[in-house]
């Protein structure tokens, strides 16, 4: 029993060290990463080489594996939300219908852009928060709880958290845009006809 446990032993050394494990009660943005590529990778919607290439870029370029996996060609945004909630048992959320206005303003309609995380509905005494990912929400947890009180995660696409957040809040977010970039370059000529002549695109 002493040399089976040895050997054991030996064999674990030399695999090198463990990676850190996904856990849905304290996810970090990189385990969360890893256990995503490896469910990709069960389903065959990654090859090791692509990932071997992902996390290349990471060393090059801003950003996480996971914006990596969004680039990658036969990945969708979807395909990533559903494994994140496969692997969480988080809600898998669609948002097939505009946000709760108040709540968002409450939060910040830029924020939640930005952090990839929107309050959407109450559900009973708990308002659930669309997040692109679990870790993008356990970050703000606790403000998110300060804020709404007993809160939950669903899992939604970035793109459908954005359009959804456009959707009731476009104005503001054009308006708040404008007042942070020059004239020039700003989004409140467009559309605009100048006085003289006509502006060639």
């Amino acid at each position: 029993m002493f040399r089976h446990r040895e050997a054991k032993d030996v064999q674990s050394a030399s695999a090198g060290p463990q990676r850190p494990q996904f856990d849905p009660a304290r996810p970090t943005p990189a385990t969360e990463a890893e256990a995503v590529a490896d469910w990709l990778l069960a389903q065959g919607r990654l090859t090791k080489p692509a990932l071997n290439d992902a996390r290349f870029r990471i060393n090059r370029a801003d950003g996480t594996l996971l914006d990596q996996l969004r680039h990658r060609d036969g990945i969708r945004e979807t395909d990533i939300a559903d494994a994140i909630a496969g692997l969480s048992g988080a809600e898998r959320l669609m948002l097939d219908e505009d946000p709760d206005a108040e709540l968002l303003d409450i939060f910040g309609a830029s924020r939640a852009i930005k952090t990839e995380i929107m309050p959407w509905r109450r559900k009973g005494a708990v308002t659930l928060i669309a997040a692109s990912s679990l870790s993008a929400f356990e970050a703000h947890h606790r403000e998110l709880e300060g804020l709404f009180g007993p809160v939950r995660c669903a899992i939604a696409t970035r793109s459908d958290i954005w359009r959804a957040v456009q959707s009731v809040r476009r104005r503001a977010l054009v308006r708040l845009a404008e007042t942070r970039v020059p004239d020039d370059v700003s989004c409140r000529r467009w559309g605009q006809i100048p006085r003289r002549g006509l502006w060639i695109v």
